[in-house]
């Protein structure tokens, strides 16, 4: 009922200034000034919403899950460019010149479709990632321009300034200007929006600094995976964190400057301290094995929902592929300590068997458990009757029916790694009767 509640208060959420401007008569829409401001009161309270939503609420994180919160934060903002080039095509009919008020709509229209544009094909998973052209292409521009997550981001940061470009345009028109409450309510949204903005970008990264995190130790793990344990110094205390979380990590060093990234925490929530691994995926990731042991830790968090729910005694499902393991690894070591009454199967797939840097752990961890087992599977090198467990190939339908049989309705799933091994395994598992409601994923995306 509250998802509900949140979903329609963001999707209703331009009635207000409808109301504010058309009463309750809206006979008037067949008028092309009057339908074009109609829709850009839409657009416009589309816009603050999506501000608001992109300043990490804890409460939407704790309902729909960080990465949900901000798919739907970009298709809200395409519904609004959408309704935004609308409201300047119908306007243009009847008022076809340019004044101040106009050049402000101008620009700040200009920058929700660069910034848009940029978010929805380069940065968030959707649907569009779908089509096998498109996501090449988003590759390829990626690669070539060398767009990687720091510098996105930094675009990103622009929708404020286009933001206040709008706030101006819309202040500064004339059926504004007519009545105060409308630009007190105008002026009002825009200052919020604004407001969760500018807490997000500066408030509260100013009081994370001062939490006093460091890093205890820095271990290269493998040629390409280095793992960051943190620890808080004297009376300071770590966040309370579920297993299976993640948090945003920034480091106040020379090499990596304050850039926040985002981590799975792969450690339990019963250790004195956070660690978390990272593959050497960009320039950001590949410098961590520089931070030095003693270097100032800025967290925040934990976010997602990808965590067990409380006394589910379900049978579980454990999918990972490359450095996905690591939200399993928490929740294997909080099982350990908790216990659980049901089968556990975890399918780990890598490219090769020098990539099972948590090989040894994953084992000790079926010995301890009752009822765990853990599959390796290697993709790219030829596995031996020696190698025990280890399968080669895929993690496909063949083999979870070889191991769990074909009807896996009563299961819980939970699926961690790349997007289209993902999404190929929700079709399988549908196909093995596993409800919709009962797979679990979580993707990181900007925000």
């Amino acid at each position: 009922m509250k998802k509900l509640l949140w979903f329609s208060a963001a999707l209703f959420s331009p009635v207000p200034a409808l109301l504010l401007y058309f009463g309750l008569d809206f006979t008037h829409l067949n008028d092309p000034f009057s339908l074009s401001m109609f829709i850009g009161l839409i657009s416009y309270t589309y816009f603050m919403v999506v501000l608001i939503i992109s300043g990490r609420i804890k409460a939407l994180d704790r309902m729909y899950g960080h990465d949900r919160v901000m798919k739907f934060h970009s298709y809200l903002a395409v519904t609004a460019v959408v309704l935004a080039v609308a409201h300047r095509q119908i306007k243009i009919q009847v008022f076809p010149f340019t004044n101040m008020q106009i050049m402000f709509g101008m620009v700040a229209l200009t920058g929700f479709m660069v910034i848009t544009f940029l978010t929805v094909f380069l940065m968030v998973p959707n649907m569009l990632h779908r089509i096998r052209a498109l996501d090449r292409l988003r590759i390829t521009v990626n690669t070539n321009l060398r767009l990687d997550y720091s510098i996105l981001k930094v675009i990103h940061n622009f929708f404020v300034v286009a933001v206040l470009a709008l706030s101006v345009h819309v202040l500064l028109a004339s059926s504004t200007l007519e009545n105060w409450y409308r630009m007190i309510y105008i002026g009002g949204l825009a200052a919020f929006a604004c407001w969760t903005w500018i807490h997000h970008k500066l408030v509260r990264p100013f009081m994370n600094g001062r939490k006093g995190f460091f890093v205890e130790s820095v271990t290269a793990v493998s040629d390409n995976i280095t793992e960051i344990q943190i620890k808080a110094s004297g009376t300071a205390k770590l966040p309370a964190y579920k297993a299976g979380q993640f948090a945003f990590f920034s480091f106040k060093g020379k090499n990596l400057g304050n850039e926040e990234h985002p981590f799975t925490i792969s450690s339990s929530p019963g250790d004195d301290t956070i660690t978390f691994s990272a593959k050497d995926l960009g320039d950001y990731s590949a410098k961590l094995r520089t931070v030095l042991p003693g270097t100032p830790v800025r967290m925040d968090g934990p976010y997602g929902v990808f965590n067990l729910p409380p006394h589910s005694r379900k049978p579980l499902l454990f999918v990972a592929g490359g450095i996905g393991i690591t939200p399993f690894l928490s929740i294997l070591k909080d099982i350990k300590g908790k216990g659980f009454p049901n089968a556990i199967n975890l399918f780990w797939g890598v490219r090769t068997k020098a990539d099972l840097v948590y090989d040894g752990q994953l084992n000790d961890l079926q010995n301890e458990i009752d009822g765990f087992s853990y599959t390796p599977v290697i993709s790219q090198e030829t596995v031996q009757p020696s190698d025990g467990r280890m399968k080669s190939g895929h993690i496909n339908d063949h083999l979870i029916v070889e191991s769990l049989g074909r009807d896996l309705s009563d299961y819980l799933v939970y699926l961690c790694g790349p997007v289209p091994m993902m999404r190929k395994l929700v079709k399988v598992l549908r196909k093995l009767k596993v409800r919709k409601s009962n797979i679990h994923f979580e993707q990181f995306s900007l925000g």
